[in-house]
């Protein structure tokens, strides 16, 4: 007997799934089309028949991808570590070396030469476009000098010698140094202006240098984005505060989401000078993921920078940049985690105190069906809490040594921290041996799919930042 296709053989199975339906995702009907088409790796295809099992399949992924999430956090925290740890190495010996080359570069002087960069950067930014179109005249009035002055000297070189006067004489001997400046010129102009696409302009129509300066006037505006995200990248674990760790997280999927629009603006702008303009020079256009991880001093970013006569000091400027940047971002990242380790543990603390006080009052409690509830209740809390904590104990205790000395002034509250959070291991050894009936050693294989999910959503905070 041949295999028959459901969707072929029953077409009310079209109707029972969205996904099957023509137009799906393209409405926002009873099933909710749009918003279910968004969260398609959350909720596997050909499954739910209603809105509303759709949102029940929703809230159970939901509440265990938190659970998951939650048990795995001092895994996660215990990685990042490591990672932060291991750039921070790199990035000091990298800067070791070039301090042992060169003794002058010691101090503040790769942030000094990171701010100076910016600073410059960000003033050729603000230029106005009428400035802007002041440089690209002279641009263009230099152009066509250049274009004279080639033609008088190609005229002086085809005269006999003996027909040359002495003002051809002296025109031949000046005029390769005046074109040699003139080229020079040029050359300063067009890179302040963005680049190769700026020169040979002398003969182009009016329609094509807007085109080209709306092209350079848009790149400056995505770099002044990025320029955003990058510093909120930087700021958003300088705060302790709940309330201004939420306000940054806030700023940082603003610039997140500023980057996009003006990495769109800019797209517009190049792909209709291609159309128009398919002869000229074309400027870069990197996709979005690129745009969004590529370093601040990479060439496409080329606005107004100036290029150093020495290249070896050149080199290793942008190489101490790098460094200096990667060195203050591992910092950071360290004593992100460690407050997050903190706050872990005194959250732990406070939940046990909550158990221990439902247990409490369940025992104060005759008899009766309000003493059953509370020991029903703290039944469920307490044998979700032990399973936590009993993946916690070890991690978090080793955690909250190494991080010591990431953060100052917390040697007093780390003690009472570690001394409270060591008796909610023991109530967790004891509280899983009742419940076992014996000891247990319980060993877990990494969970692919897990992982998966976590790169996923790493992914997707590099793309559209925090998710409020």
């Amino acid at each position: 007997m041949q295999p028959v296709s459901i969707t072929k053989a029953a077409p009310a199975a079209q109707l029972a799934s969205p996904r099957l339906n023509v137009g799906w995702g393209l409405s926002d009907g009873e099933g909710s089309e749009r918003l279910w088409s968004a969260l398609d790796t959350l909720v596997s295809s050909g499954r739910y028949s209603t809105s509303q099992h759709q949102a029940d399949a929703i809230d159970l992924r939901a509440k265990h991808y938190c659970t998951s999430l939650r048990h795995n956090a001092t895994v996660s925290l215990t990685k990042k570590r490591k990672d932060a740890i291991k750039r921070l190495e790199e990035a000091e010996a990298a800067l070791r070396n070039l301090l042992d080359a060169d003794p002058a570069v010691g101090g503040d002087y790769f942030e000094n030469k990171w701010n100076d960069q910016k600073t410059r950067q960000l003033d050729v930014i603000n230029e106005t476009t009428k400035e802007k179109r002041e440089r690209l005249l002279i641009l263009i009035g230099l152009a066509e000098e250049l274009v004279v002055a080639h033609d008088r000297l190609k005229a002086i070189q085809n005269k006999r010698r003996r027909v040359r006067t002495q003002a051809d004489n002296n025109n031949l001997m000046a005029l390769p140094g005046s074109v040699a400046d003139v080229e020079e010129q040029i050359e300063a102009i067009a890179d302040e202006l963005g680049g190769v696409e700026f020169r040979n302009l002398a003969g182009a129509a009016r329609n094509q240098r807007d085109a080209l300066l709306g092209t350079s006037l848009a790149l400056g505006k995505l770099y002044e984005a990025k320029v955003g995200l990058t510093e909120a990248r930087l700021r958003r674990h300088r705060h302790t505060g709940a309330r201004q760790q939420q306000y940054m997280a806030k700023h940082l999927g603003d610039r997140t989401r500023d980057v996009r629009v003006k990495y769109a603006t800019y797209q517009r702008r190049v792909e209709k000078y291609r159309t128009e303009f398919p002869e000229a020079v074309q400027p870069d256009l990197p996709d979005l993921a690129k745009v969004m991880g590529m370093d601040m001093d990479n060439p496409f970013w080329n606005r107004g920078e100036i290029t150093p006569k020495d290249r070896a000091a050149g080199e290793r400027d942008r190489l101490g940049i790098e460094s200096f940047l990667s060195q203050r971002s591992s910092r950071e990242d360290l004593r992100r985690i460690a407050r997050e380790v903190r706050q872990m543990t005194g959250w732990a603390n406070g939940y046990f105190d909550c158990v221990v006080g439902l247990k409490h009052r369940g025992d104060l409690e005759g008899c009766g069906s309000l003493k059953n509830r509370l020991m029903s209740l703290y039944n469920i809390v307490s044998r979700k809490a032990c399973k936590l904590w009993k993946k916690w104990s070890k991690d978090l205790k080793q955690a909250l040594v190494d991080t010591r000395t990431c953060l100052q002034g917390t040697g007093e509250q780390d003690q009472v921290l570690k001394e409270k959070f060591d008796k909610v291991s023991k109530w967790a050894d004891k509280e899983w041996k009742t419940m076992a009936g014996k000891p247990v050693i319980q060993a877990e294989e990494p969970d692919e799919y897990e992982n998966a999910e976590e790169e996923e959503y790493e992914r997707w905070y590099d793309m559209h930042g925090e998710m409020i």
